[in-house]
């Protein structure tokens, strides 16, 4: 196995190719990176002739002494377990990733990247260190929940149309989406108790932070109804007639929900940013503009959708129950008994 991978062309004309570690060197080097950084740390605060100089300089100036456990290294080799762990579930729960999936979750993850690289330095504009480390691990557990969510919806249509599925498959889609929705719901309870009173924003911190747990739990949520739907279906004995119209609704209200938290996530960066006139005001403001796109023709479906549906009902009423007893008539497609037409 060559020692680096070539990812795809990135959407730069200026960068052609970008190689990468694969996830086993990877995770050997951080776990080396980690072992040299502790060591040579604990070598460190053990040297005599720092201790002296220390106590020299202790009449001074009080000075602090150093950390016996490496920052850096640390954070590295956590976000390299994040990763064995994402790989070994994704194993157990997906097996082989399809191409298709694969290019959609590197193009989700290159947009999301991208974006929170522009929230960061272009609406926080964060300059301490520990802050900002404990927003991209903030960001990077959810981004991690979100690739997920969507591997799940994705691999949840595929079996849908598949006429034979296990249960087992079924159980395993519902609850890693379940669980999922459970770290949301953890994860905005503690975006709810984080101490940030130093800070001037508190309020707008805990806006962006509940925004992007909701934004993950609703999209978990919408996933899991349109699969117990499925299952439903397919448990029900006979037809379900009701089930497109169930569907329809249920994917309106939570795709509505969903752009409607989004745009007002962004409006919000917009207005606290308060800069509008730099590349960040600019990529948020071709996000608003796709949202308020995808929010206008979601609302022209539906209004075209129910313009259809009165239209059918006025010229062509349904039977009552007379009729229908005294044609005692089956269904042409399914052969059922009518129950109303």
């Amino acid at each position: 196995e060559p020692l680096f991978r070539s990812v795809d062309k990135m959407p730069f004309p200026s960068i052609r190719t970008i190689s990468l570690p694969s996830l086993k060197h990877y995770a050997a080097i951080s776990t080396f990176v980690l072992l040299f950084g502790c060591l040579t740390s604990f070598t460190t605060n053990l040297d005599p002739e720092d201790e002296n100089a220390t106590k020299k300089d202790n009449d001074s100036s009080p000075t602090t002494p150093p950390s016996a456990f490496p920052k850096w290294p640390a954070i590295n080799m956590a976000y390299c377990l994040l990763l064995v762990l994402g790989t070994f579930a994704q194993k157990i729960v997906f097996g082989e990733i399809r191409v298709g999936e694969q290019q959609s979750v590197k193009e989700k993850t290159r947009n999301y990247i991208f974006h929170k690289f522009v929230f960061l330095f272009g609406v926080l504009n964060i300059e301490e260190i520990d802050e900002l480390l404990a927003w991209i691990a903030w960001l990077a557990l959810v981004g991690f929940f979100a690739v997920w969510v969507a591997m799940t919806k994705m691999r949840s249509e595929y079996i849908c149309q598949s006429p034979h599925t296990s249960k087992w498959s079924h159980f395993k889609f519902v609850g890693v989406l379940v669980v999922i929705l459970g770290c949301s719901a953890l994860l905005f309870g503690v975006a709810l108790t984080t101490d940030s009173t130093e800070t001037d924003y508190r309020l707008d911190y805990l806006a962006f932070m509940a925004a992007e747990c909701l934004l993950l739990g609703l999209r978990a949520l919408h996933a899991i109804a349109r699969h117990c739907i499925h299952v439903y279906d397919e448990a029900r004995p006979g037809t379900w007639e009701n089930r497109a119209v169930i569907t329809y609704y249920t994917d309106l209200v939570c795709e509505m929900a969903i752009l409607g938290i989004d745009f007002l996530h962004h409006v919000h960066m917009m207005i606290w940013a308060n800069v509008f006139l730099s590349m960040a005001s600019l990529v948020i403001f071709m996000q608003l503009r796709t949202l308020y796109a995808e929010i206008r023709k979601r609302l022209n479906k539906h209004h075209n959708f129910t313009k259809v549906s009165q239209s059918l009902e006025t010229r062509f009423p349904p039977a009552s129950k007379e009729q229908l007893e005294g044609n005692d008539d089956n269904c042409a497609i399914c052969w059922d008994k009518m129950e109303n037409a």
